[in-house]
């Protein structure tokens, strides 16, 4: 075993931790929501001899104690895990907690406090990714062991506690790996076939693991991090660089080959440890929260370690592991990918959101450099003649690694790679296939770039009102907290391919980047390299709405300075969920086709209609004073015409209507068309509709009464509402009787979608985000300068509508 004073990472101390994870919270019945995590704690054998450690914790008042168990021992180091069981209350509470030692132990262990919301809130979460340095980068030059995104993280935290954090990969850089010397001297076997053949030793392994662990140790426990992995429920996810840099991407006879291998079971042994709290035994006897996927048989048992978790009653957050059976064939095996979409149509029905972490991006640029050329490279560079020629001249010796050209890892290791299409656009699919099924919004968040960026999917054509689009697909990518960012000249490479084309998944869905930092930022508009994490939570004035608020650090001369805040809303998805009747989905049918052919159905207009009353009506009266339940009434025939009725809750009518506001004249829904008037059973649903005189001649205006009167008692819905009276010069649906153009209350029905004030839906959105920019709320364009800025539902400027940069 080498001595603590040649290893860089050594780690002396009796004991690490306490790291703090967050489990799961079940809102199945969210009156009795039930909030789990663990506490892991890391002690030498000395201290826990005499006396086992506990967890102490207090919660309204009251003291407790829970005993821990073993999940691992390392050398002479314990891991000790401990299970919280926590019920959420109608508020946010804190939660005290220590872990407990003999009191003869001169160790001393400091407090620590976590907040669990109430079981109605929104949670306010946060997201980070590559929380350490790549080899070779001047860690000084970039705040050393004092992380100015970690000090205004904690800072966040203490102003307005976060619920749960999540680490979307590389949370520490094991790339360190192959200078341990046994390893080291591996690399230094002559002949790619012998290097690869060489067997994985038990000291090797021995000094392995050793440097796994002790990395954990010293990382977790700097400055910054030990405070948020102490004080805040963490949920992670790895990535390459919790491995080793760019695993998965590598030819498959080196990745199968032992030494890599062994690196592999070790990276993923303390990566369950300290990151998930359990161990693969645990994993496979159902003890954890997550889920294995099917074990990849050619180069070991690589199980895919998977979770679904929620974060709040209305989010839910998908982890799915990318790395583990990662291949320059695939991201992950179909039956994985098949599990992670079966637990995702099992969450509550309460979700409204689903935030897929996917911790490489799955939107981003596609740089079109041929890794033909590469791969040719690399196997020319095996022949002996050949690879004397590249190391004397030196052009090559910064892009060899492992005897493969590095920049190759990076090609295959995106999604957007050319072996990963098919599966790219498998993964959309299916997710827009749930999005319809369950009504919910899917936004991705990733990471690895080192840069804030984000994109989006959406229909094509492309739906106006971005929340009745279930195609529509945020991407939000924070990275890096801790890592530097790419050089100028790489990000101004992807920002050339970013503007260069729109792409598609498939002929109804298309993807882009979006200028998200065009105000401050015109060269990196839409990927800007800078160091930055994220906070999510409720938006504001948009209700169902998720604020994604990038903070970024505008500055790395000033560090200190406070970062600038560029915030993306999210909307929820309307129209769309399992109260669908199979006959109601028209063109949903999920046996053929993308779901991005889904046209609207009747309950998506119903939807939209009371949707936009609320908006209009916020205070449940009218401007002109009318109650809002009154006009509910009033226009009730919208609502039979839309959908079924018997999945419509309609209020009993009024005994009397309600004098007029004081503030104008009361809004009416005037029926004119006499296909709106049937409500299943025979009669006029809209009540007694008065007429207007036509100037016909009387017999005839007689006759044509007797004959509506017939028809309406014989059931065939037409009534006392004859086409062709009642209507506008146009001729089409309803209209507002109120003239008062400055109203927001009318509701007007063209070409069959539901409108506000006169304008279809196509534009209510945009009507919308006017609105909202009249009240005071800053528009898109104001994302730029650190300003909030509304959910955004458009074209990019000069694309017809003149506003600002979209998602």
């Amino acid at each position: 075993m080498l001595a603590p004073g040649s290893r860089k990472y050594a780690y002396t101390r009796p004991t690490c931790g306490p790291f703090l994870r967050y489990g799961n919270c079940d809102f199945t019945d969210p009156f009795s929501a039930q909030w789990t995590g663990s506490v892991l704690f890391i002690c030498d054998t000395s201290v826990s001899a005499t006396h086992p450690p506990a967890l102490a914790y207090i919660d309204n008042n009251t003291e407790r104690r829970l005993p821990g168990q073993i999940i691992e021992t390392f050398m002479n180091y314990e891991f000790w895990r401990f299970d919280l069981m926590l019920r959420l209350s109608n508020q946010q509470r804190a939660i005290k907690y220590w872990v407990a030692l003999d009191p003869a132990c001169e160790v001393t262990l400091p407090r620590w406090e976590f907040f669990i919301p109430g079981s109605w809130d929104t949670w306010r979460w946060g997201a980070y990714s590559c929380s350490g340095f790549s080899l070779g980068v001047d860690e000084e030059l970039w705040g050393g062991k004092d992380q100015p995104l970690w000090a205004d993280l904690l800072q966040r935290h203490k102003a307005n506690p976060i619920h749960a954090l999540v680490g979307g990969g590389d949370q520490l850089y094991n790339d360190e790996v192959f200078e341990i010397p046994l390893v080291s001297e591996w690399l230094g076997i002559k002949g790619r076939g012998a290097r690869h053949r060489a067997p994985f030793t038990e000291d090797m392994r021995a000094q392995v693991e050793l440097f796994y662990f002790e990395h954990y140790c010293t990382h977790f426990m700097a400055t910054g991090m030990r405070e948020a992995l102490a004080a805040i429920p963490n949920v992670m996810m790895w990535d390459d660089h919790d491995i080793f840099d760019g695993w998965g991407s590598y030819p498959d006879d080196l990745l199968c080959c032992p030494v890599f291998e062994g690196l592999y079971q070790a990276a993923c042994k303390f990566y369950l440890l300290f990151q998930q709290h359990t161990s693969s035994r645990m994993v496979e006897a159902g003890e954890a929260d997550l889920f294995a996927g099917c074990a990849r048989k050619a180069c070991g048992p690589h199980r895919a370690y998977c979770f679904v978790k929620m974060l709040g009653p209305d989010v839910a957050l998908v982890g799915a592991d990318t790395r583990a059976e990662r291949s320059k064939r695939q991201v992950m095996s179909r039956e994985t990918w098949d599990a992670v979409c079966r637990r995702l149509r099992e969450v509550p029905a309460c979700v409204r959101h689903v935030v897929v972490l996917f911790t490489v991006p799955i939107i981003y640029p596609k740089v079109p450099v041929s890794e033909g050329a590469l791969e040719f490279l690399g196997r020319m560079n095996r022949f002996q003649a050949v690879h004397y020629i590249l190391n004397k001249t030196g052009i090559f010796e910064r892009i060899m690694a492992f005897d493969e050209p590095e920049p190759l890892d990076d090609l295959v290791d995106h999604w957007t790679a050319t072996a990963h299409t098919k599966e790219r656009a498998r993964c959309v699919e299916s997710l827009q296939r749930i999005a319809i099924e369950r009504g919910v919004r899917v936004t991705f968040l990733s990471g690895d770039v080192h840069c804030a960026a984000v994109g989006r999917f959406y229909s094509n054509p492309k739906v106006q009102d971005l929340s009745t689009d279930p195609n529509f697909m945020p991407q939000i990518i924070t990275s890096a907290i801790v890592n530097n960012p790419p050089p100028a000249m790489l990000v101004r490479m992807f920002q050339f391919f970013s503007h260069s084309r729109v792409g598609t998944i498939n002929s109804r869905t298309r993807e882009k980047m979006v200028r998200t930092f065009k105000a401050e930022h015109h060269a990196q508009n839409k990927i800007l390299a800078r160091r930055n994490w994220l906070e999510v939570e409720a938006y504001p004035g948009e209700a169902g709405a998720l604020a994604f608020r990038l903070r970024v650090e505008e500055n790395p001369k000033r560090m200190r300075d406070p970062p600038k805040v560029y915030t993306v809303c999210v909307p929820m998805l309307c129209g769309y969920g399992p109260n669908l009747r199979p006959d109601d989905r028209k063109g949903s049918s999920f046996t053929g086709g993308s779901p991005s052919s889904v046209s609207r159905e009747p309950h998506d207009r119903v939807h939209t209609l009371r949707k936009l009353m609320s908006r209009s009506f916020g205070g449940g009266q009218t401007s002109s004073g009318t109650p809002l339940s009154d006009l509910i009434v009033e226009g009730v025939g919208i609502a039979r015409r839309l959908a079924h009725p018997e999945r419509i809750p309609i209020p009993e009518p009024a005994a009397e209507a309600g004098p007029p506001g004081p503030s104008g004249p009361a809004l009416s829904l005037v029926k004119k068309s006499p296909r709106l008037s049937r409500d299943g059973e025979g009669s006029c649903a809209g009540g007694d509709v008065k007429r207007e005189e036509s100037g016909r001649k009387e017999a005839e205006n007689e006759r044509e009464r007797e004959e509506n009167e017939q028809r309406g008692a014989s059931g065939d819905g037409r009534g006392a509402c004859e086409e062709g009276e009642g209507r506008d010069a146009a001729g089409d649906g309803w209209r507002r009787t109120s003239t008062d153009d400055t109203e927001y209350g009318g509701f007007l029905e063209q070409g069959g979608e539901v409108g506000v004030a006169g304008v279809g839906l196509e534009d209510s959105g945009r009507l919308g985000a006017r609105r909202r920019s009249d009240q005071g709320t800053p528009r898109v364009g104001d994302q730029g300068t650190g300003q909030d800025s509304p959910w955004i539902s458009g074209e990019e400027p000069g694309e017809g509508t003149g506003r600002p940069p979209t998602v």
